[in-house]
This record gives C-alpha cells, structure tokens and sequence, in this order.
C-alpha cells in the first residue's frame, strides 16, 4: 500500500503496517519512520479489507488474530496524510468480555492488550535499496503526549520526527530484529556502481511499545500525528479538506469518458495517480518517477511523462522543462557527468548522496534526457502556442543542442550519441539502464563508446523540434542549418542502424561500429520519432508484433531466442508499459492502426484485469494464456516494481492518443479503438482552448 503528497509518502505491507523491509514513512529520500506496527495481544490484527479512495488515504477493516468463526473485536483504522503529516485513527470496539472464553473458540491470545510498536531510523533510501548502512545516533525524547525521534545527519542536515499519541499508553522496549534485510535489492550494483560490496548487516533494535488496555465492553479510540522535519526543507501546509478539494478539482479535467466501464477505471485511477505524484518546484509542477524507490526529480521519465500526457496536463509538461533547465549542466565534471548543456538523470536529497558516497544528488549520466527535453519543448509550443516560456528558454535549447554536437555527446566524433560507462555511477546510460541490458547477438558486451538506437531516434526528432521552435522564433538561419543536420543524420543513421535480414534496426553500435543484431523493443521508439521510412516502419511493426517480442499482454523487451532472456528480468524480457506506449504512438504516426488496436487493448487489459487498475512499472515477459477466449490469468508483476509509476499512470493516455489518431492539426481516424471500448469522448487542450475528440 502506498500514499503520497508532495515529498512525503507512506509504503506499508499489505496489511498496511510499517514493519521492516522497504516499508516506511519517507520525506524525499529519507525514511523517516521504520516501523508503525499495531498487534493485539502480540500479533497483527486480521485484515478484512483495505480500501484507498484517494492517493493519500486508506481506511481499514480488521479482527483480532487468530480468525475464527466468532470475532468479538471491531478494527476500525484510518490513515491519511495532510500537508506535512501523516495521521492514523484506531478504533477498537470490543462485542463482549475478550477476557472470557468464547463458546465457538478458545483463542490463546490476549485480546486485552493493544500494542504499537515504533520507531525511525532515518535511513537513506539508497541503503533500503541495498547500499550497505551506516549507523546512526538516532535520539528519543518524551514530549507532551508524544515523542521526539531526531538525527543530526553527517550532510549538516538536522531531521526529526514528532509523533503525538492519544490517550497515551504505557511504554516499553522490544527488541526487534531490523528488516531491512529483506527489501527487494533494487540497486543495480554492477561492476561499476560504486564499488561497496552489499552486505547484511542487520542487527536487533530497540524499538518503543505503547500498551492499551482494552476495555471489557464499549471501544477504544486513538490518534496518532506523525509530523516529519528536516532543515532543509520547507513543506506546503494544507488541512484534509484542502487535499480533498485540490484532487475534486483536479477530477473536472480528467477529459476522457469511456464506455467500457473497466477501461474507465484505468483512465480514472491514470488521473489520481497522476496528481499524486507531482510534487511542487520554484519552477512549477514536477512528477516524481515513481513509489517506493523513485519519487524524486528524473530526467528522462518525467520528460516521457511529459510529452505522452502533453495534450491533457500541459502544465505538467512547462513545470518540467523549466526545471531541467534550471538545473542543466553548467561544467565538465566526471564524478556526476555533468557537462555544459546536458540535461540531469536524476536528483537525490538523502543523506548518501549529500555526503557522496553516491554520485546522485544530481546526477547527468543519462544520453537521452537531453534530446528529449528540446523533443518537449517543440511539442510544447505545438500545443500550447506559449511562446513566451519558449523564448525564455532559448538559451536552454541552445545549450542542449550544442551538447549534442559536443565531444561529451560524441566521444568519437562519428556524429552519433554515445556513452561510455561510468566507473562510479551507471553503466547504460539509456532507459534500459541495467548493467546486463545492452549486448550482441553472441551475449558478449559492446566494447568502447556505445551508440544505443532509440536515442539516436530522439536526437534526430530534437532536431526536427528546434527547427520549428527557431522557425516561430524567426530564425529563418538556423532552421535551414537545422533541416539540413537532420537529413544528412537521417540518411547516415539508416545506413548504420538498418539490419535488413531481420527487418528491423540494430539495439547499438559499439566502439568498432559493430552493430548489435539483437532482437529488442527498442527500434519501435524510432516511429514515435519518425526517422525511418514507411517501408521500414511496416517491417520493423512485424518484428514488433512476432513471435519472440509479442507476449500476449504486450511487446516484450527482449526476444525470448535472444541472449539473456528472462520474461522476469528487468530489462531482457519484461514488458514495459511506457516502451509499448511510445511504440504505439510510433505504430499510429505511421497509419499502422491494426497493430495500434491489439497494443492498445492488450495493454488496457492488463491494467483493468488487476485489483486497482494500475499500468505496473514493468510485468513479466511470460505468454497470455486464454481459457474460453478469456485471460486464464493477469499478467505476472514484476517483484519490485514501483506502484504507482508515473510514466505508466500516463500510459493509457499515450495508448488513448494513439488509438484516436488525433494530432495538433487532425482530428483522427479512431480506427485504432478497440470495438469493447463504447463510446469514447475526449476533451484534450490546444492552444488554451479545448478541442473535443469523440469517436
């Protein structure tokens, strides 16, 4: 279970208590409470139905232990967070003498006794995803009805967090063996990440107990305010029923209306998810990545987020660009491969990043983020017409364009986007970013600086996009010397990349040119960008769409008679909702709308097939298995995917603008719409003014 507002976000397990593993209370990069657990009589209560309406609430039915077939306790729990707390409600109400035997049962646990365990550890999030820990002086004060957990950390940052009970119960220590252990490993620890080798180094802690004495009859009702703090941050202070209004607002623009009710679902549940994760900037509106390991500034995901949910949210889109360009490199600098022009992967406040023992506070090692920012930028003024951010934002575009030129770009000066990898940080540089992701048809690694091919696709796109922002800028020059680059990179990409026996294009070129004949998802990113010809579109679909890359639920990301495959790895053959989605966008540019029509409804499918209609980060790469025509079963999830993730909550509207066809200046086909969809009405924004598309 998780909730989120701004920076602050609550992970729980699925009976919605915090209790070890990635579980816990974070504020940004930093978790701040590692265990708020309730038992009865020792044991956790017995979940009966856990129901979140909104992103930042839950509420909670439960038992006592040990269910049977006569309860004699209510457990009524509700957990919300407001502005810049969390708070929780606990009700218990007791049906008879819990002290007394039952005639159906004879429970060998105390029902009179209810217990919460807590405490903080204000671990980094790096050291929950893996990262060995270190220890830390965490101290406990008693305060009015509460407590006070601080930490003064080695980053200069003070953190805390005050926690007031009531009625307060009587207070012990228990020992508790620390769970961290048991989060998912979600760091990639290849052979140049870092160099610390990961290690279990769990050991008992002391945590604090509170004790209630049940009543024999009637109820008990407790509050609990957990109110986080750090030095370096402020937080937007905003009552319950502020939330509440901000998200009804929010729900008057979600614009699409769909007869399939299920499909509806998943659009309803895109919107909410989609608010939940944005956080504010001196610059505007930020979508954090993604829950538990991810919500924090990305280059690369907002920006896809961004540009596939551009026509509904623009503001999400203007509160990106500016961002990144408030913090596009300035100097060369090799720890964090900062580089003058270049756009950030990602951003980190923990306490490990500050102290750099990782190179992430912030962090340039990404090759795509900066041709997908000036790919936004041009889209942005299609469809906003805001010339005004745009001229301000120039310099920026300047910058990132003469980045891409640049030797840091470039290393060997073939005219391609490469990287080499970092010995400190990543190694692929690309949105598959595992250490294992990038390979030749013999399973041997590239040698030398690597040119990946969905990028070289979005340079070619960012070209096209800065000789239409110039054009409205009326700088008749440089669009003519922009016109003429993305021609002649056109033509030497298709030379390069073209595999004609396997009609598609190579994952990469290493050091010697060599291309990769690999069978992977990624070329389909090249029809969202427009680089290849009809022809090779059409041939690069059917590679999309056999047997080795279509699972049923949709394109995996790697061939199953590939090397490395493996439908539950990362990235050698899972299947990525936002990769299908910027496929199907590149399917509908060129008009394929029968291979749009079974992506799309594969792909909506998997969302509304499972409990809270979520598009997961990526799921397993395994065959859809049918009985009577039907899905034997949903789609396997991925262990540690994140839930919700933003480039995923703006899936369905990227599938949703590809089965429409509609485009700034068209209104669309609809011949890309599944039949079971009913009627669909959408109402997207252009130039301010909305523009209805029904179908």
């Amino acid at each position: 279970m998780r909730l989120k507002e701004n920076l602050l976000y609550l992970v729980a397990d699925e009976r919605g208590q915090i209790s070890g593993g990635e579980t816990g209370l974070y504020l940004g990069d930093t978790r701040y409470v590692s265990h708020l657990e309730w038992r009865i009589g020792g044991a956790a209560p017995t979940v009966l139905s856990t129901h979140s309406a909104e992103p930042f609430r839950f509420s909670q039915h439960a038992t006592e232990p040990g269910l049977g077939v006569a309860q004699r306790l209510e457990v009524r729990r509700k957990g919300w967070l407001s502005g810049a707390v969390y708070c929780e409600s606990l009700r218990v109400r007791v049906f008879d003498d819990p002290t007394k035997p039952s005639v159906w049962q004879r429970k060998a646990i105390d029902l009179s006794k209810l217990e919460l365990v807590l405490d903080a550890d204000f671990c980094d999030m790096f050291e929950v995803r893996g990262l060995p820990r270190i220890a830390r002086d965490v101290q406990l004060t008693p305060q009015g009805n509460g407590f006070l957990y601080s930490y003064a950390g080695q980053d200069g940052v003070q953190r805390s967090a005050s926690v007031t009970i009531s009625p307060m119960g009587a207070f012990s220590q228990v020992v508790l063996k620390d769970g961290m252990s048991d989060a998912p490993m979600t760091f990639d620890n290849d052979s140049n990440n870092l160099g610390e080798q990961l290690e279990d180094i769990s050991a008992p802690r002391k945590a604090l107990c509170l004790t209630w004495t049940l009543p024999t009859s009637g109820q008990l009702e407790i509050s609990l305010i957990v109110t986080p703090g750090a030095s370096d941050k402020s937080m937007r202070a905003l009552t319950f029923e502020g939330l509440q209004g901000e998200y009804a607002a929010w729900r008057t623009r979600s614009t699409v209306r769909v007869g399939n009710r299920l499909i509806q679902r998943v659009f309803d549940r895109s919107s909410e998810d989609l608010r939940s994760l944005l956080f504010d900037t001196a610059q505007g509106v930020f979508p954090a990545a993604g829950l538990p390991w991810f919500c924090t500034p990305f280059g690369r995901d907002s920006l896809i987020v961004a540009l596939t949910t551009l026509p509904w949210y623009p503001e999400i889109a203007k509160g990106t660009l500016r961002y990144l360009a408030a913090n596009q490199g300035k100097a060369l600098n090799p720890v964090n491969l900062e580089a003058p022009g270049k756009i950030l992967h990602e951003q980190r406040d923990g306490e490990a990043s500050r102290t750099g023992r990782t190179p992430f506070q912030t962090y340039y090692g990404s090759v795509d983020a900066t041709p997908l920012w000036v790919c936004l930028l041009g889209d942005y003024l299609e469809w906003t017409g805001d010339l005004d951010t745009v001229r301000d934002l120039e310099p920026n575009l300047s910058a990132a364009l003469g980045w891409m030129e640049s030797l840091d770009a470039d290393p060997d000066g073939d005219g391609f986007i490469e990287y080499l990898p970092h010995a400190g940080g990543i190694t692929n540089q690309v949105w598959k970013d595992s250490g294992d992701s990038t390979f030749f048809e013999d399973g041997t690694n590239p040698i030398g600086a690597t040119a990946v091919v969905e990028v070289q696709a979005y340079a070619y796109k960012a070209l096209v996009s800065a000789g239409l922002v110039y054009r409205a800028l009326g700088n008749a020059a440089r669009v003519a010397e922009l016109e003429t680059t993305a021609r002649n990179f056109q033509q030497q990409f298709i030379k390069a990349f073209w595999l004609e026996e396997l009609g598609t294009l190579a994952h990469a070129l290493d050091g010697a040119k060599r291309p990769a004949k690999v069978i992977v998802s990624n070329p389909g990113h090249a029809l969202w960008a427009g680089i290849v010809s009809q022809q090779q579109a059409v041939e690069i679909s059917e590679t999309l769409f056999g047997d080795q890359l279509w699972s049923g639920w949709g394109i995996r990301t790697l061939g199953d008679a590939q090397p490395r495959f493996n439908p539950v790895s990362y990235h050698n053959g899972s299947v990525w909702p936002h990769d299908n989605a910027l496929i199907a966008l590149g399917l509908a540019r060129y008009g394929l709308t029968e291979h749009v029509k079974k992506l799309v409804r594969a792909q909506l499918e998997a969302a509304a097939l499972v409990p809270d209609a979520r598009l997961s980060e990526l799921f397993a790469g395994f065959k859809r298995e049918s009985t009577l025509g039907l899905p034997a079963n949903p789609p396997v999830p991925y262990p540690a995917a994140c839930h919700p993730q933003a480039w995923d909550a703006a899936a369905p509207y990227a599938f949703l603008w590809a089965a429409l066809g509609f485009t700034s200046t068209e209104h669309g086909t609809g011949l890309g719409l599944p039949e079971d969809w009913g009627d669909v009405q959408v109402s997207v924004l252009k130039n301010g003014a909305r523009l209805e598309v029904s179908q």
